[in-house]
Parts: structure tokens; sequence; C-alpha cells
């Protein structure tokens, strides 16, 4: 019990209190930005499970980028999935999930992300349909890619 009120100390959420999205976010930006993911979803984890659902897209999105960083690709493409659900048009969410369903070898999922990334943002369509040549890629490098996608994401991506 010490140990959870000590992260959700850390991660900006008292007791009874709704979590300080806009700074978890950015703590955890500088976190990815400084290759600390670990330390970004011990600070953003509490913080999820604080936050109403409503506004916890940010968060869970902060959070699929550093589990997807320390190749726990399964897990980062369940929470992307949950930000797509609570917000359809966020195109960098499909972006990213595409980037994992890469690394999980579904190349048919990731392709359908895509095609939705491009959808949402037609001003990008170029680069997606660049993308579909890199939707194999080679044993170990699931992660390749991944930050550009994310310096596309605006003020939610890490970069």
């Amino acid at each position: 019990a010490a140990a959870a009120a000590a992260a959700a100390s850390v991660a900006g959420v008292g007791a009874g209190a709704a979590p300080d999205v806009p700074s978890l976010v950015g703590r955890s930006k500088e976190l990815l930005k400084a290759r600390r993911p670990a330390e970004a979803v011990d600070v953003l984890w509490p913080a999820i499970l604080a936050a109403p659902r409503e506004d916890s897209g940010p968060l869970r999105f902060q959070c699929a980028l550093a589990l997807h960083m320390q190749s726990q690709h399964a897990a980062s493409a369940e929470l992307l999935k949950q930000v797509i659900e609570l917000e359809p048009s966020f195109a960098e969410a499909h972006l990213c999930l595409a980037q994992v369903y890469t690394a999980l070898g579904r190349a048919a999922e990731a392709e359908a992300a895509l095609d939705e990334a491009a959808t949402l943002r037609p001003e990008i369509a170029g680069w997606v349909q660049a993308q579909r040549a890199s939707l194999s890629p080679p044993e170990g490098a699931g992660a390749a890619g991944g930050a550009e996608a994310r310096g596309r994401g605006g003020e939610r991506g890490a970069e």
C-alpha cells in the first residue's frame, strides 16, 4: 500500500484527487525523450487508474508509447485500442497502433490502422503509402519508424 501511495504521489495523484493530466503527459514526454520508459509507466499507470476514463486518453497514449519502447507490444496495442475507443479521430493513435501491429507481425491489422490514419489525416496519405513497404520488419526491428510516427503526434507524441 505504501508503494502504491508513493507511486501515486510521484504521479501527481493525491488520495481521491483527479490526476493533473497535462502535467503528467508533459512529465512522461520528458521521460520518454530521456529513454526512461519504465519510469514513464510508473508515473502514468496510477494516473490512468485514478483518472475518469473519458479523460484518460492522453495518459493511455503516453503509456502505450512507453510500453512499445520496452517491446511490450501486446500491452501497448491494448492501450492504443482503448485510446482509439475514447478518441476515434486521433490519427496518431492509429499510426502508433500500426507500428505496434507491425512489431507483433500482424501486417493486415497494421495496414488497416494505416488506412484509418490516412482517412483521418489526408495530408499524410503519401507518407502512409510509403509505410506499407515497412510492414514486415526484420527480426528484432519491430520499433523501427515508431519515432517518426510519434513525431507527427502533435502535443501528445513523445517527441
